[in-house]
């Protein structure tokens, strides 16, 4: 469904005259305030600083990361509810189409599976104008009660920010989708819609995690083996593997720090866990493989963003090494 729901997203959004944006590698070189991409507002930001504010709709498909999933691991040893990889898919409209933004919101939802009877708004008691736009146009909405603050969007910019409404599915609270106004010194400059392809896909097939959504195997990566004992492992296990090949893939390697410290930290993971769960060397290597296969064809006719992918015989003896020399 992955590959279906982000080309559904693209024809959607082209369609109705939205501007491409280009995407870019998840490692940063676009944003010094980020390591690595990890939403398509982090690209579209240049569109916020315009003197001439936003005037026209954008649409940008991302290959994207965050590392809080990691840190939670790491420091907890807790499984957070988001997969560390993730295409984000997002939209850039003018102030004034509000309207049109939970709209298109709304359409696409149901033209990918999911009916308004299906999920919820959450809204803060403060936001006044996002409960008078659930109510005009008659949109299921509750109160956040148990925030006691707004969570602001930052931008990594002085005087930027963002306050948002996320729609929650009612089967397992998955965020379907997030609608954003972003404003300069509390006025709104531009809305965004954004929508975490693994979210939507873990929501839609009801898995237990939205880290499931990213497998490629039936086995030894299934679900229903791991409720009990191994649970964790199996997370981890295909979490890791999706940023080591992800990144690895645009030509990271790990080394002691920055970047590829974060890339090493994942690594040692997927080694660790694949003991834990007696998967040899061989089939580590050979299922990170079909995971870099599979996050490449979903977005394959993202041509702006495959010039960053080194080609499959540097990625094999890449992996390879680094595998035998971390273990």
């Amino acid at each position: 469904m992955k590959k279906n729901l982000i080309e559904n997203f693209y024809f959607y959004f082209k369609n109705k005259e939205f501007f491409e944006v280009e995407s870019v590698g998840i490692i940063s070189k676009h944003d010094k305030s980020i390591r690595f991409t990890n939403s398509t507002t982090s690209v579209m930001k240049p569109l916020l600083l315009d003197k001439n504010g936003i005037n026209k709709k954008y649409f940008l498909i991302q290959p994207s990361m965050g590392t809080q999933g990691l840190i939670y691991r790491m420091k907890n040893n807790y499984i957070g509810k988001y997969s560390s990889y993730f295409v984000s898919l997002g939209c850039l409209y003018p102030i004034c189409m509000i309207n049109e933004v939970f709209l298109d919101c709304i359409d696409f939802l149901r033209k990918n599976g999911f009916n308004r009877c299906d999920y919820e708004f959450e809204v803060y008691s403060k936001d006044k104008d996002f409960i008078k736009i659930c109510n005009l146009l008659n949109i299921s909405y509750y109160i956040n009660t148990v925030d006691s603050k707004p969570f602001r969007h930052k931008y990594g910019l002085e005087t930027i920010f963002g306050r948002n409404i996320q729609v929650k599915n009612k089967f397992n609270e998955y965020e379907l989708a997030c609608i954003t106004i972003i404003e300069e010194k509390n006025n709104g400059i531009a809305i965004e819609l954004s929508i975490d392809s693994t979210q939507i896909i873990a929501a839609n097939k009801r898995l237990s995690h939205s880290i499931f959504s990213l497998d490629v195997c039936s086995s030894p990566t299934n679900e229903n083996e791991y409720v009990g004992k191994h649970y964790k492992n199996i997370l981890t296990l295909i979490d890791s593997c999706n940023i080591v090949a992800v990144l690895m893939s645009e030509g990271l390697k790990p080394v002691s720090r920055g970047r590829s410290g974060i890339l090493k930290n994942f690594l040692k993971e997927a080694i660790f866990h694949s003991i834990e769960l007696k998967i040899s060397k061989e089939s580590l290597i050979l299922y990170i493989f079909k995971l870099r296969e599979k996050r490449i064809e979903e977005i394959l006719f993202l041509k702006s963003y495959l010039k960053y992918i080194l080609d499959e015989h540097e990625f094999y003896k890449n992996i390879n090494y680094w595998l035998n020399k971390i273990n």
